[in-house]
């Protein structure tokens, strides 16, 4: 009976430990919010109009978050795609870079099924990042359009 409540208390306190140790550090601190209206939001540049007319997230960021965080407290946020022929987990991916004034860094990825249909009709390479905002909380959330270049008349 001893050894069963020593088992339970050494079991208990263990997980408090790894509580406090990974996820507490997080509970209690304001978290860094940038919202869309803290961005100046990028004219359209000539040439070019909005793939599929929408709105999308950066995915993997959760994967990134301190480089999304260091990115998301620099000014003059601004992110760029990078397609990456040799990705092991995909030919077709297409990476998200943030550029502010903390420096350059990979945030994530373009979805998968939107970097396929892009190569697919050879656009990949036509493409540029049109950022509409950024809010940092438990998970990074970035949004952005994608620009393609018009087809010539």
């Amino acid at each position: 009976m001893n050894e069963n409540l020593l088992i339970w208390i050494l079991v208990v306190t263990i997980g408090v430990y790894i509580y406090k140790k990974f996820f507490e550090k997080n509970i209690g601190k304001k978290k860094e919010i940038k919202r869309k209206s803290e961005f100046a939001i990028n004219d359209i540049p000539s040439g070019y109009e909005v793939y599929e007319d929408d709105t999308f997230f950066v995915h993997g960021v959760k994967h990134r978050f301190n480089d999304c965080l260091k990115w998301a407290k620099g000014d003059n946020c601004q992110i760029y795609f990078k397609r990456e022929n040799n990705n092991k987990y995909d030919s077709n991916a297409i990476a998200v870079y943030g550029k502010s004034s903390t420096g350059e860094r990979k945030l994530g990825y373009i979805a998968a099924e939107i970097a396929d249909d892009l190569v697919y009709n050879e656009l990949d390479n036509k493409i540029k990042a049109r950022l509409i905002g950024v809010e940092i909380k438990e998970t990074p959330f970035i949004e952005y359009e994608i620009l393609v270049k018009k087809a010539s008349d």
